[in-house]
């Protein structure tokens, strides 16, 4: 409970988290292997529950703590037309394709600036907005890892598969950027009835940093079920830094190869 106050859960982020988690984690829980059975679903139900709460919970709390050091506070919302979306979506795709985004995350800055007083404060711009939301996804993607290092045991193998395709999926769909703001910051989507997914923010903070972690999320995500971890994460690494390279030079506004030399300017 400390922690909690500490880190700035309040009562109504918490039942959002709650209602959030138990969403997900029916939508997840939806498929299971084997014959159809009550068991059968209400095993894979408490299984999903358990992984999805823990690493929703582990999530939201780096994103504070990231928030804390930059003199920030977020907070998460519960989207309703996501939660309808997830739910929908599951029934229709009979469990295959999982609306990953049941509310928002909102970024605040915790100090005021006063006329005549100087304080030095790190400024929470469009970049800190940014590494505060990937904070969330690279939580994501550190469990599944830790999923694979567990495949290695017996008796957590079964547990561990489903760890491993629940953080893989929560990762590579937290990073989709659904929205792409060119003429609206991301605070105003939601007057749009738009998620504020951690991809948007991370998008809208730096492409580059988007690029990079998109890419290598996504390529760690899939190389985790064919390859052993080390050849995984090196795989993923060196691809999302190629990656990088080729973004940097045919595609940003600035680069060798375009015409423009100064940055999008956003309205």
């Amino acid at each position: 409970m400390v922690m909690l106050k500490k880190f700035g859960f309040s009562s109504q982020e918490t039942k959002d988290i709650l209602l959030a988690v138990f969403v997900l984690a029916f939508c997840f829980g939806f498929r299971w292997p084997g014959q159809l059975s009550a068991f059968g679903w209400f095993s894979s139900f408490i299984q999903s529950l358990i992984i999805v709460g823990i690493s929703f919970f582990l999530c939201q709390l780096a994103h504070k703590y990231i928030a804390f050091k930059h003199r920030a506070t977020t907070q998460f919302r519960l989207w309703w037309s996501g939660v309808i979306a997830a739910l929908m979506l599951c029934f229709i795709t009979n469990g295959y394709f999982i609306w990953a985004a049941p509310g928002a995350l909102f970024i605040t800055g915790l100090y005021l600036y006063r006329p005549g007083y100087v304080k030095k404060e790190v400024h929470l711009g469009l970049y800190e907005r940014g590494k505060i939301a990937l904070a969330g996804p690279l939580i994501f993607i550190a469990l599944a890892i830790l999923a694979k290092v567990l495949l290695a045991v017996p008796a957590f193998a079964v547990f561990a598969k489903k760890m491993l395709f629940i953080n893989a999926y929560l990762a590579v769909f937290s990073m989709i950027p659904f929205v792409y703001p060119h003429n609206a910051q991301p605070a105003l989507i939601a007057r749009g009835n738009l998620p504020q997914l951690a991809g948007v923010w991370v998008l809208y903070g730096s492409r580059l940093l988007w690029v990079f972690s998109f890419s290598f999320i996504v390529l760690c995500a899939l190389s985790l079920w064919y390859l052993s971890l080390g050849a995984a994460l090196l795989l993923a690494f060196v691809c999302a830094a190629a990656l990088l390279l080729l973004f940097y030079y045919y595609f940003e506004p600035w680069s060798a190869m375009t015409k423009v030399k100064k940055p999008f300017e956003y309205k």
